[in-house]
């Protein structure tokens, strides 16, 4: 693997403004078409929009490591800048591990001092970043460190459909095991029987708000364009409005 210099990201993209893709059902491919000319941050299985689009994610990344392991091959293999945390180095399959990438020290579950674990919000990534329990938290601390001055979300649904449990506790949560739920764009995107961390939506809430009062007492935009969302806290923006 080979580790880019984190530090030529440190504002460059000043004064930007950049969209964050959630793979929600509430994703159109016809919304990733109109994105070709702006910044965005596609994360996780994304890449099963690229059959049907010229579109790709300016960046990428996962933080999941069950997930990364799964598809390590596809990960490899997208044309992407890829932003990951160290914390999947380990995870990523060896015979697909020759690419380049942001390799950023993530600390993916920050502790008070009573070993308590709490949600943190780094504004210098090239020192570390902060798990929140979803991917998109760690692109926002990147993008605020690169200098975006507006975060725009989509296809942030916030909307989970559990399925059985398989009684096994991974770093970072419940495993849950695969069967046919829908929580996102293309149908495949969970095929039966694949293992999956439970959302912890409250930690995520929490994570996502966090977010926005960081980038807003900056003086920055945070704001939510998703066509459907149950994330409360966000300001909502009207898609079709701010893209044309």
């Amino acid at each position: 693997m080979n580790n880019l210099d984190i530090r030529k990201l440190k504002n460059i993209h000043q004064g930007k403004r950049a969209f964050f893709i959630g793979n929600g059902p509430s994703l159109r491919i016809s919304d990733l078409e109109l994105l070709n000319d702006e910044i965005t941050f596609g994360c996780n299985k994304i890449y099963l929009a690229f059959g049907q689009t010229d579109w790709r994610p300016t960046y990428y990344s996962i933080t999941d490591r069950l997930s990364a392991k799964t598809n390590s091959k596809t990960i490899s293999s997208i044309p992407s800048i890829k932003l990951f945390g160290d914390t999947i180095k380990s995870s990523i399959d060896e015979e697909y591990s020759n690419f380049s990438a942001y390799w950023f020290h993530h600390i993916s579950r920050p502790k008070d001092n009573n070993n308590n674990y709490i949600v943190k919000f780094s504004k210098d990534a090239s020192k570390n970043t902060y798990g929140g329990h979803n991917v998109l938290y760690f692109q926002f601390q990147i993008a605020y460190y690169m200098g975006i001055s507006e975060v725009v979300l989509l296809g942030v649904d916030f909307n989970y459909k559990l399925s059985k449990s398989t009684g096994v506790s991974a770093p970072n949560g419940e495993v849950l095991i695969g069967e046919g739920e829908t929580n996102h764009f293309h149908p495949n995107y969970r095929e039966i029987g694949e293992k999956w961390i439970k959302p912890e939506k409250e930690i995520q809430s929490h994570s996502f708000n966090l977010a926005s009062e960081h980038f807003i007492n900056n003086g920055r935009n945070f704001l939510n364009a998703s066509r459907y969302t149950e994330l409360e806290g966000i300001k909502r923006v009207p898609f079709d409005q701010i893209v044309g």
